[in-house]
């Protein structure tokens, strides 16, 4: 061990104390070590390390006197321009920075200290958050330019200006809505949240030394050009700014107190259309009077509602919310803003934003944490405010096609990094679950595959973290994947982790091959896997005020093991997973494997009807729907008879599209996954690409999706009769739980002993390797 890095005593952390310098000057620092519970203001920074060696060095000494004790620690490139633009020309400055701060070479030690980063980032004075250095053709500086008068503009529309009586409104589709200066007061009076918001603010921050000219630009000026499109907004610049203020001022009082009681009624209107359409959806949509009839479509929905329930998991498993929002962003997308569209595109595409570590560090921050570039920054929660027009982000691709952006041709891989920006903005999991945290970090990279599972524990809840895994740098890839699948398991007393396992052969990790029920958290592997299968026929959509008629989809919404908890143990060393399951049916004729890319509709059902077909020949009783999914705005109670084709798109869809069109999610769903029906039932489905003739499909309990298994070959030392995991299927007619209820209904001699107990599932233990 270098002799700068001394073993740290249980709970201390170092601090980097960054000597000051002009710009040429050589850099040096003093490392000490600090009770992290009592230790002196620092900064800690977040950055990506670069793909570079630890080809720099760095003097370090361990005295704040810098006398003859200096040593040399080895940097990479990336760090020592990141040293460099922190830097300060007068006075030092105290850092955390883990590749100095943290004994790299010290496994242990990496161990223990990765277990206090959240505590670290949280404790922080502020945090740093370094993007690299500034572009040499001055993008980024524009960028953040761009992106602080977004965040401006959008805070103008929450403060709710008034003109000529009226209060600007957040929908910049109407003609009296956000286009509109603000006029109240001058714009160069900072407010008294500008003013808090300048509290924090670094001697190179863009928040505090572009506030008065960014604001100014985000409603008037040369850039105002887009908003001048509302005709009667435009009409406002050209009058006298004194008089707008004293016909608002004096007619503020009364419409302030008229808005008020506006939007209250408008709240208790839609809260109670919330309520009844939550409550009582089956009797006022569907409007049936017969009470028997009411009552079995009560019991229906009911019960299909508690399943959702219990299917609730944030992001991948979940509900269907309706999205109150207006779309603030129109005005952007003028041509005069391509050249700061494209600086914000280069500015997201920066190795930083797709870290997995990041999500920790942003997330643990304090309020005061800033993003910089080069010697430019601004401050986080500016960018979470540009970044504040919610789900207007996910139909940016939209608007680009509608304005004709030349961007638009890019969009398939823009759209990731706006979506991992927007990520970081939500902070939606801290203190969740662990496989929700890795379900919402699979597509971020790590340098180090195991730290896709350390780098994510920190914000796991105390109640499910201290029954998990610790960090540990000594453990291969593959144990440490092993051991978070199945404490996941054994937390949360689910199966469902198995939806993200399977996907083919596997890529070589550090300690050997995965097992097939363990998932590989590697973004790799998220890339060669499909989308997630989504009841659409489920989700909601409320038409209230300012609904954009669009939903968030958090969950997939199906309980095939119809509510049966989880029943699991596990070889010796991870390689096997015991489960208990049900054999339901097998893989029948099967259609062509889909590949990655994009598929069309058209064709997928055309294909898909022939092979369901040509298994339906001669057999018009399949014809008739099995499936008894219901949806609140099917008609009819009876079983109707469906074509092939309904079986079909029903099965492509997985289930119905919901307020999707049929192409749409079929689309969607199809790549990387084919069409087959069961060889006895009969059954429409739709299972991973890799399924073939032969394969059987389980239905396990505690996994609320069918399992698609593969028999035959040995198991890892050489045992018979194990299964290996192929990936979930759609299977139709199974999907909410019928497959169980079927095996636990009673026959009617059972039913006239009522002193026998209920009928239970007669499960099949089965070993999946």
């Amino acid at each position: 061990m270098h002799y700068i890095y001394q073993q740290l005593p249980q709970g201390h952390i170092r601090l980097l104390t960054l000597h000051p310098g002009d710009a040429s000057a050589e850099l040096s620092c003093t490392l000490q070590s600090t009770p992290l519970e009592s230790a002196p203001e620092y900064e800690a920074v977040s950055y990506a390390w670069g793909s570079e060696g630890f080809t720099d060095s760095l003097a370090v000494s361990s005295s704040p006197e810098r006398t003859t004790d200096e040593g040399v620690v080895s940097i990479t490139p990336n760090v020592t321009c990141l040293l460099r633009s922190l830097r300060r020309a007068a006075e030092p400055r105290v850092l955390w920075i883990d590749a100095i701060c943290i004994n790299q070479t010290d496994t242990p030690e990496r161990s223990v200290q990765v277990q206090q980063m959240r505590n670290i980032y949280t404790r922080a004075l502020r945090t740093v958050i370094w993007l690299g250095p500034a572009a040499e053709d001055g993008g980024s500086d524009l960028a953040l330019a761009f992106l602080k008068k977004m965040a401006i503009y959008k805070k103008n529309l929450e403060r709710g200006h008034w003109i000529n009586g009226e209060r600007v409104a957040s929908d910049t589709t109407s003609e009296t809505g956000s286009a509109r200066p603000w006029v109240g007061s001058a714009p160069s009076e900072a407010s008294s949240d500008d003013k808090e918001d300048e509290d924090d603010a670094g001697e190179n921050d863009a928040d505090s030394s572009d506030d008065q000219s960014a604001r100014g630009a985000s409603i008037v000026g040369d850039d105002a050009e887009p908003l001048a499109g509302f005709s009667r907004a435009s009409s406002l610049f050209d009058r006298d700014a004194d008089a707008e203020a004293g016909r608002a001022e004096r007619s503020g009082l009364c419409m302030s107190k008229f808005t008020i009681l506006r939007d209250f009624i408008r709240g208790r209107v839609d809260e109670m259309r919330w309520k009844a359409s939550g409550n009582y959806q089956y009797y006022i949509t569907l409007g049936y009077w017969n009470p028997l009839t009411r009552r079995r479509r009560k019991q229906r929905w009911e019960s299909g509602m508690a399943a959702w329930q219990d299917n609730f998991n944030v992001s991948h498993v979940a509900f269907g919310i309706p999205v109150l929002y207006e779309n603030d962003m129109y005005p952007f997308f003028h041509e005069r803003y391509h050249s700061r569209w494209a600086a914000v595109d280069e500015l997201l595409d920066r190795p930083w934003w797709s870290r997995t570590w990041v999500v920790q560090e942003v997330w643990s921050a304090s309020s005061r944490a800033v993003l910089q570039c080069g010697q430019r920054t601004i401050k986080w929660k500016t960018f979470q405010k540009a970044m504040s027009y919610e789900e207007a982000w996910d139909d940016m691709g939209g608007l680009m096609k509608e304005r004709d952006d030349p961007r638009f041709a890019s969009w398939g891989r823009l759209k990731r990094r706006y979506g991992l920006a927007n990520h970081l903005c939500k902070m939606r999991l801290i203190d969740g679950r662990l496989s929700d945290l890795l379900w919402n970090t699979w597509d971020r990279d790590a340098q180090d595959p195991r730290d896709k599972v350390f780098a994510v524990l920190g914000l796991v809840s105390r109640g499910e973290g201290h029954r998990l895994l610790r960090p540990d740098y000594g453990k291969s890839t593959r144990r440490v994947f092993c051991e978070a699948a199945r404490d996941i398991v054994r937390a949360e007393e689910s199966l469902d982790i198995l939806l993200a396992a399977g996907g083919g052969p596997r890529a070589p990790c550090d300690g050997g091959s995965l097992p097939s029920w363990v998932p590989d958290w590697r973004r790799e592997a998220n890339a060669a896997r499909p989308v997630l299968f989504v009841n659409r026929a489920r989700l909601l959509t409320l038409y209230m005020t300012g609904s954009m008629t669009q939903v968030v989809v958090n969950g997939h919404g199906y309980s095939a093991c119809g509510g049966e908890k989880a029943a699991a143990w596990f070889g010796g060393d991870l390689a096997t997973l015991h489960v208990h399951a049900v054999l339901v049916d097998e893989v029948g004729p099967v259609g062509a494997p889909q590949g990655p890319g994009p598929v069309e509709a058209g064709a997928v059902v055309d294909a898909a009807c022939s092979v369901a077909g040509a298994a339906l020949a001669g057999k018009p009783s399949a014809f008739r729907s099995s499936s008894l999914w219901w949806s609140p705005w099917r008609k009819g109670e009876e079983q109707k008879e469906d074509t092939l084709t309904d079986v079909v798109e029903r099965a492509l869809c997985a289930g119905g599209p919901g307020e999707k069109t049929k192409r749409e999610v079929i689309e969607n769903v199809a790549p990387l996954r084919r069409f087959f029906v069961t060889k006895h039932e009969r059954r429409a489905c739709v299972g991973p690409a890799s399924a073939r003739p032969g394969d059987k499909v389980f239905v396990i309990a505690g996994c609320n999706f069918p399992i698609v298994l593969r028999e035959g070959a040995p198991g890892p030392n050489g045992e018979t009769g194990m299964f290996e995991l192929v990936g979930e299927a759609y299977v139709d007619g199974i999907m909410t739980g019928e497959a169980i209820a079927k095996m636990k209904a009673p026959a009617w001699w059972e039913r006239l002993a009522w002193w026998l107990p209920l009928k239970e599932v007669r499960w099949s233990e089965v070993a999946i390797y």
